[in-house]
């Protein structure tokens, strides 16, 4: 066994590592008796079982430490099953859409530039330069383009339409107007068996719907117009020319 010194130091071998380790402490003072006698001292005992079984309780004592605590109640405890509410309950509760209302033709004019237009901002700008709002006690409903750069002018009465048509048509304005020709609105029937012939369509629709047979008042007023195509070869669609309360009877019989 090598002996350590103040002034160098020497290999230590493997075998005697903690010995020599402890040694370098302080050689100078400790005898090998001393050394052997400390280190049997500090050095558990590992053939003593009741230390082992001290240790084991120790390190199950610690992990209990850790363990995530009891429930105080049960989960199932507080879950209390809602009743099933009624019928009646569910009508009462359940909120009603209002229907929108059937759209209505307004009274309107056609406004024409009377001096060539690339663009219907150009015709809106000749419309406000020869009318003068701020003069009348009312104003249009809706100023909306058309085709050719033309303007569509929509009242609420027909008395303001009048009154504009008259204010426009003067030599020295710069648009022209004339009345909206109301155009019959278009209803299509769709699903129609081919062997069905459209000569007998206009008979079938008033006879099978007394509201719209009661409200006829020409021939002019449920025309058959032509014939689209359905994705079932088997069928046929129709459109019809319509009168417009005839055409508000049809929508409110689809509505309900």
């Amino acid at each position: 066994m090598s002996v350590l010194s103040n002034s160098c130091t020497e290999a230590i071998p493997s075998q005697n590592l903690s010995q020599e380790i402890v040694r370098t402490e302080d050689p100078a003072n400790i005898t090998d008796e001393e050394f052997e006698e400390a280190r049997s001292e500090s050095s558990p005992n590992f053939n003593d079982e009741n230390t082992i079984k001290e240790e084991f309780e120790k390190i199950a004592l610690k992990s209990q430490q850790f363990s995530a605590p009891p429930l105080l109640k049960p989960l199932h405890s507080d879950i209390t099953p809602k009743p099933i509410p009624s019928y009646a309950t569910v009508v009462k509760t359940t909120k009603v859409t209002e229907k929108p209302p059937i759209p209505i033709t307004k009274p309107s004019l056609i406004i024409t530039s009377k001096k060539p237009v690339s663009s219907s901002q150009e015709t809106i700008h000749a419309w406000r330069k020869s009318v003068h709002f701020k003069e009348l006690t009312f104003t249009p409903a809706e100023v909306k383009p058309v085709s050719n750069h033309k303007l569509r002018v929509e009242f609420d009465k027909q008395e303001q339409r009048d009154k504009i048509l008259e204010t426009i048509n003067r030599p020295d304005s710069l648009v022209s107007a004339e009345i909206a020709k109301k155009l019959k609105p278009m209803v299509i029937l769709k699903g129609i068996y081919k062997d069905t012939p459209v000569t007998e369509l206009v008979d079938i629709i008033t006879n099978q719907n007394t509201k719209i047979k009661d409200l006829i008042i020409s021939p002019e007023d449920i025309i058959f117009k032509f014939v689209r195509n359905n994705k079932n070869q088997k069928l046929y669609n129709a459109v019809f020319m319509v009168a417009p309360h005839i055409w508000r009877v049809i929508i409110e019989i689809q509505k309900s």
